[in-house]
């Protein structure tokens, strides 16, 4: 979310224009919705007696709070079933007309374009019938930019957003910048805000979920790469046991070597560890045992300079899988033949 759109009406048009009780005042009332009692305005009509404002007033308040910041454009006007008044003028039966309200301020410019329609049961003459329709496109168009006057219309019920929506705007929001949903929900509740509260402080809470999705940008960009040769020895085994721990049989020996599982189990309480957490050196050390005495104890090192004899400088390039090949063919080769015919396979 950018400045502007946090920023109210207000504050936006004072960026602008002079502070004035009178604009000030206008601005409120724009923002609220409501109309003041003392702008209400009745009318009897076939249904009853009907509420409305007066372009009067619909365009003073529009002065007030915009200054020269605001338009109205009158577009198509149209008259109906023209019927002559005792041979003076003809007047119309009814007449409508199609207008656009624009307001351009902050560096945003909203038009809203309405049909004002007027039954000439006055049997105004043309111009006057076709200026009612205007009038009342302008204060259709202020009740639809602002919502000034939707108080008047049969059936009205403001909107209010409701928690669940809001928690789906933001769950949508941090999850397609790569948070989980538990980082989004601990991220919220930092702040204090809970599922009652969510609606009220629904900016405060997209800006919390904004501050965590930072953060894991930047942690991303300093979390060091992961090792290959790591990550390869996953999948020395040709296969990883559900918990997550590399299975060693079939390396060397039948049976899986008792100092193996001595360095995948915490020896404390009896855990199986993480796989980052293994000793790797160690691992690599009993590797190289079991395939080929020739090379006494057998370093992690050793294993890196193989493999990067193996594939030169795409070794950071290479899939887990064909590390793990790779490694497996160079221990079990006999002759210098076999390795380079695995340096040709493997080498970019």
């Amino acid at each position: 979310m950018n400045d502007k759109e946090k920023r109210s009406l207000s504050t936006l048009v004072l960026e602008e224009l002079e502070s004035t009780a009178e604009r000030i005042s206008a601005l409120k009332i724009l923002e609220s919705g409501k109309v003041p009692a003392s702008a209400v305005q009745t009318r009897s009509s076939r249904g009853g007696k009907l509420s409305y404002i007066d372009h009067v007033w619909a365009s003073s308040i529009l002065r007030a709070a915009f200054g020269h910041l605001w338009s109205f454009d009158v577009g198509d006007v149209q008259l109906f079933e023209l019927t002559s008044l005792d041979g003076k003028f003809e007047y119309p039966k009814f007449t409508m007309a199609t207008c656009t309200l624009t307001v351009e301020v902050g560096g945003y410019r909203t038009s809203i374009s309405e049909i004002g329609a007027f039954d000439n049961t006055m049997k105004l003459n043309p111009a006057a019938a076709g200026a009612s329709a205007v009038h009342r496109a302008l204060t259709k168009c202020l009740m639809l930019m602002f919502g000034v006057g939707a108080e008047f219309y049969k059936g009205y019920k403001p909107y209010t957003a409701s928690a669940g929506d809001l928690w789906a705007d933001i769950l949508e929001y941090g999850t397609g910048q790569s948070l989980t949903e538990d980082q989004i929900v601990a991220a919220i509740k930092m702040k204090g805000i809970t599922k009652d509260t969510l609606v009220s402080r629904f900016e405060e809470a997209r800006d919390a979920v904004s501050a965590a999705i930072d953060k894991e940008l930047i942690e991303d960009q300093f979390r060091p790469a992961p090792d290959p040769l790591v990550e390869a020895a996953l999948e020395l085994g040709g296969k990883v046991v559900d918990e997550g721990m590399p299975d060693f049989t079939g390396m060397g020996r039948k049976d899986t070597d008792p100092a193996i599982e001595e360095l995948a189990v915490d020896q404390e309480t009896g855990e199986i560890l993480e796989p980052e957490s293994i000793d790797w050196v160690k691992f690599y050390e009993w590797a190289g045992e079991q395939w080929d005495s020739r090379f006494g104890q057998f370093r992690a090192s050793d294993a890196r300079a193989i493999l990067s004899d193996v594939f030169g400088a795409g070794l950071t390039r290479a899939s887990k899988q064909a590390i793990a090949a790779a490694f497996l063919e160079w221990m079990k080769s006999d002759s210098n033949e076999d390795r380079e015919a695995i340096r040709e396979k493997y080498r970019e």
